[in-house]
């Protein structure tokens, strides 16, 4: 039952105002109604925060905070934590940090590489693959990236290597038919070269050999002008004349087949 503001159970107060008095507390309700409060109802007013910015952490909480106490004392006196440089570091320590950082960092990327490989068949070169992979790991690329950047710029790199020789192969086969064609070599290629090599041997004497071997290597000897002037010079010497130094010492193929070995096969 309600009386006076007090939901009575039996003679016990369960709730009351608050009460100047009292303070509002339940030491004062529970004195208002009753007289004096149990011992273990005022405990509990006692311990009772009067706010929720008072309220103690728990267990765990305060576990916690203690360990971070101790920790930031031990990084007082050592001068770091991980990831951080110590405030007095030098910049020589700096350098050899920040490289062994790097290096740390490279190692991981590179071993991720392995699987890497040029399209195609493209022949490899294993040092300048490795320094390629340096690079990439430089730029931070995923094994997926570099392998894209590999298989998409290889090929242009491949083509832009080859086009020079592909150009001079084309060239030489452009001018051994020219040669082959030219009415004034008769259509006999190994003797027409044998003609141009005395004219070759009657000109340079002991140097004949280095000249023809320039000529071969370099494939100018091809050249129909080239070869034209040559032919020339030995036709009107005549077949075992020299004029000049002693002559190109003897070789075992026959004169065509050494200064163009394009032109005359034996």
């Amino acid at each position: 039952m309600f009386r006076n503001g007090l939901m009575m159970s039996g003679s016990r107060a369960v709730f009351a105002p608050a009460d100047e008095g009292t303070g509002g507390s339940a030491v004062g309700a529970a004195a208002a109604v009753g007289g004096a409060a149990p011992d273990a109802a005022a405990a509990a007013a006692a311990a009772a925060p009067t706010s929720i910015l008072e309220t103690p952490p728990a267990e765990g909480a305060a576990a916690a905070a203690d360990a971070g106490a101790v920790k930031t004392a031990e990084e007082d006196k050592t001068g770091t934590k991980e990831g951080v440089p110590p405030a007095d570091e030098t910049p020589e320590a700096k350098a050899e940090r920040e490289k062994a950082e790097t290096e740390a960092k490279t190692a991981e990327v590179l071993k991720t590489y392995e699987a890497l490989k040029l399209p195609g068949n493209m022949p490899v070169d294993a040092a300048k693959f490795d320094a390629t992979k340096q690079t990439f790991a430089k730029l931070g690329l995923s094994a997926e990236q570099a392998q894209t950047l590999l298989d998409e710029v290889s090929p242009t790199f491949r083509e832009a290597i080859e086009a020079p020789m592909k150009a001079w192969g084309d060239t030489q086969e452009k001018w051994i038919g020219e040669v082959k064609s030219d009415k004034e070599f008769g259509g006999d290629i190994p003797k027409a070269a044998g003609v141009a090599r005395r004219g070759i041997e009657a000109l340079m004497g002991d140097r004949a050999q280095a000249v023809i071997q320039t000529l071969a290597y370099t494939g100018a000897g091809n050249n129909p002008d080239v070869f034209r002037a040559f032919f020339r010079v030995g036709k009107q010497l005549g077949e075992g004349s020299f004029v000049g130094g002693k002559g190109a010492p003897a070789d075992k193929k026959s004169a065509g087949a050494i200064m163009y070995p394009n032109l005359v096969k034996e």
